[in-house]
């Protein structure tokens, strides 16, 4: 199966990844501002996140039986 990113390529990058990610934290840490908007704009995707699950929860559970 072919696809975009496949995990053997990510498990290489991960390194390189999870330094990139300390120094974006490191750079907001001392920043309130924007570690407010960082914690609005998580906060927000994960409540689209929720309600995406919940609307396909309750379609399967109303969906017209065949």
């Amino acid at each position: 199966v072919y696809s975009a990113m496949k995990a053997t390529y990510f498990l290489g990058s991960m390194p390189a990844f999870c330094a990139l990610v300390a120094f974006g934290v490191h750079m907001v840490e001392g920043n309130k501002r924007v570690r407010i908007f960082i914690a609005a704009a998580v906060a927000m995707l994960v409540v689209l996140a929720s309600l995406n699950v919940a609307h396909i929860v309750w379609a399967l559970l109303h969906a017209p039986s065949r």
